[in-house]
């Protein structure tokens, strides 16, 4: 609590029980210097869940990833309500109104400003499905609103439910 929760509620630590613990990581190193960012939702529309999200960074090596996420708050953080596609824009994607927030809560918009990165820095990204209905685990992840060259053009990352940040 008040050192890495976003904007997640302090009333949200220590966490309910239940906690829908249905999250998953995913990490890269930034090739080019630009902007980091993405459009999220489920791939099934029938599995149409609210998803939240966190990212921690600029991390200077992927093994310093555990200590920096226990140790600093996110860059960027939203757990607006709802089933819509959530992530980082300059402008959102359906009203396409300016976004300069970097995070919300329940109330929000779904979205925050992208993240400008430079080479070799590592981010790390928490992907949270607090509505539980997404049985498949497919999440469809759009990054056209990441610059050219940021994310390497061969397969930079899975996401995987077996992905660990700490030991």
């Amino acid at each position: 609590p008040f050192v890495n929760n976003g904007c997640l509620p302090i009333t949200f630590f220590p966490f309910p029980d239940p906690w829908p613990y249905n999250y998953t990581w995913f990490y890269f190193e930034a090739h080019a210097d630009g902007e980091f960012g993405f459009v999220m939702e489920a791939a099934d529309p029938d599995e149409a869940s609210d998803l939240d999200f966190q990212v921690w960074g600029p991390i200077n090596n992927a093994s310093d990833a555990c200590n920096f996420i226990k140790n600093n708050q996110p860059i960027r953080s939203s757990y607006a309500d709802g089933a819509d596609p959530t992530g980082l824009a300059n402008n959102h994607p359906l009203t396409g109104s300016l976004i300069n927030d970097t995070c919300e809560d329940a109330d929000g918009d779904d979205f925050v400003k992208t993240i400008p990165v430079q080479a070799g820095e590592v981010y790390f990204v928490l992907v949270n499905d607090w509505g539980n209905a997404i049985t498949s685990g497919a999440v469809s992840i759009d990054f056209d609103n990441t610059s050219d060259d940021v994310l390497p053009q061969d397969d930079f990352f899975s996401i995987s439910p077996d992905m660990i940040a700490c030991p």
